[in-house]
């Protein structure tokens, strides 16, 4: 992936080309990067949109101040928030784990319309999601070869029959033989690995293309074509098509086989209240327990509502997380963050 604009990025704070700031950002965002855990990578995000005072923003403020000690930025400040963007983009570039997680949560705060401080950040998640997702399932990639010949042409060759054999002659030839062996052994079990993860990713590819030509919800027990209640029906939705994803990304088609079931309901606009509702009279729960979280709002609501009994008093109870619930979204844009929230609860271990 090519180098940040990052003197682009901090023109707002008026930090010209060549600034040691613009250095000692650089230095504070490959250091928190290089050590970042998934929780990490959340905080991050809570810092950089919410403007958080956390122990991330600590964290990437004191790596500043290693290089640039006048740096003084609070959390909500745009030259701080700004620095915490900077970081999660080293973050989603390393492609591991952690930039899977902080993907995730970039775009929760893009679903919650949260302010990026660097606006390529929602791309850049998009980006690193579609790369992880193709990475983990090993798409386009030829099962690694098992080189025997080269490892039986390597042996020393063997005396004429009869022809006596010197022990260090002897040694050597265990010794290439030892080799060999290993090496097989070696590429044998890359490609058995190889192997392994491609069936698992073509039964989550076969699990999941079953399930959207069933054209039924197997929590609500009803095609979904007879639903009526669409913000019930995305929920539904979101926790059925997780429950068949295997890897730590969604696939790529995630987004078209929502529609697709959807139908014509896919834009209709729906609010987060009468989802969340809508599912708990249905008697759908969370399948996961959260600490709520602001970037966790579906399923922070679901399990606030579920806990009250489906009082309204749960509406209120959810704004200690800045979770407004009257805001409103397209059916097939909740189903999509649901199965992102999902995934980044398994992230987080919760």
């Amino acid at each position: 992936m090519a180098d940040f604009p990052l003197s682009v990025w901090l023109r707002p704070v008026a930090l010209a080309p060549g600034s040691p700031r613009i250095a000692a950002i650089t230095h504070a965002a490959s250091t928190v990067a290089e050590d970042a855990t998934n929780l990490v990578a959340v905080e991050l995000v809570e810092s950089a949109f919410c403007g958080d005072d956390n122990a991330s923003y600590m964290r990437v403020s004191n790596a500043v101040r290693e290089i640039d000690a006048t740096y003084s930025a609070r959390s909500v400040d745009l030259e701080s928030r700004i620095a915490l963007g900077i970081t999660l983009a080293y973050v989603m570039r390393d492609n591991d784990e952690t930039s899977t997680a902080a993907a995730h949560a970039t775009l929760s705060a893009a679903w919650l319309n949260l302010p990026s401080p660097v606006e390529e950040l929602t791309t850049l998640a998009a980006a690193t999601l579609r790369d992880r997702a193709e990475t983990s399932r090993l798409r386009h990639q030829a099962v690694p070869p098992v080189n025997v010949s080269e490892q039986l042409a390597a042996l020393p060759e063997l005396p004429d029959p009869g022809v006596a054999v010197t022990g260090e002659y002897g040694q050597r030839i265990l010794r290439y033989v030892a080799n060999a062996v290993t090496a097989l052994s070696s590429s044998v079990d890359a490609a058995t690995q190889h192997l392994a993860n491609q069936g698992s990713a073509s039964d989550e590819e076969l699990d999941l293309l079953w399930w959207a030509f069933s054209g039924r919800s197997s929590i609500l027990g009803r095609d979904w074509s007879t639903l009526t209640n669409v913000g019930q029906m995305a929920i539904a939705m979101g926790i059925e098509y997780e429950a068949l994803v295997t890897y730590q990304q969604e696939p790529t088609a995630t987004s078209q086989i929502v529609t697709r079931l959807l139908a014509k309901r896919a834009e209709r606009q729906v609010t987060l209240r009468d989802s969340v509702e809508g599912a708990v009279a249905a008697g759908i729960s969370s399948p996961v327990r959260v600490d709520g979280r602001r970037l966790l709002p579906i399923l922070s609501c679901l399990q606030e509502a579920e806990t009250l009994g489906g009082r309204p008093a749960w509406r209120e109870s959810v704004s200690r997380w800045s979770i407004v619930t009257d805001s409103s979204y397209p059916a097939s844009a909740m189903a999509q963050q649901l199965i992102r929230e999902l995934l980044l609860a398994r992230e987080l271990g919760e």
